[in-house]
This record gives structure tokens, sequence and C-alpha cells, in this order.
């Protein structure tokens, strides 16, 4: 699999069982692609240094992927993941 296609897999597969909620969102404009995946579920402790290795797989491939990641989370429950990476017509990312 593309490793964008892997992050967007990992950020449903974490978000599924425990969330009745999940909102997903895929922009593209001009040369970035964005997606948002939004969740109802218990949220996560942000102050662990990694978040996760889930977290750190998909920040990583973001990374190697010259993109933006961000993860928040709220405190009545719920997180946001949120990727933003480059695109351009030849191709560079796949969805």
């Amino acid at each position: 699999d593309p490793p964008t296609t892997e992050i967007y897999t990992l950020s449903l597969h974490d978000a599924l069982p425990i969330s009745t909620m999940v909102d997903i969102h895929l922009e593209r404009l001009d040369n970035k692609v964005s997606f948002q995946v939004t969740d109802n579920g218990k949220g996560i402790d942000l102050s662990e240094k990694n978040g996760g290795i889930g977290l750190l797989g998909m920040r990583e491939r973001v990374d190697a992927l010259g993109g933006k990641f961000e993860v928040k989370s709220r405190q009545d429950g719920g997180v946001t993941i949120s990727v933003t990476l480059p695109y351009s017509e030849q191709g560079d990312v796949e969805l």
C-alpha cells in the first residue's frame, strides 16, 4: 500500500472500535491534498512523548512525504488527525 493509504487506514483502525461517530474529510487544493479524521471516542493522552506507536508511525510516514501531521484530542473526548501532503498532477501522492 502507498504510505498515504496506510496513514488513512491506521487513523480509521484506531477510531472505529471506540467511537460512535467518525467524520472523514478529504480535500485537494492546488498543490496539496489534505484529509482529516475526527471521532467522538475517549480521546488520547497527548502528553505521552510519541502519543503511541500508531501515531508515531503515521507522523514518520507524513514527514517522509514532506507533509504536515497534527493530532488534537478534546477534553470531552474524541480525536482529530489532520494530514496535509504535497500533490502534483504527476502523481507524487497516491490516495
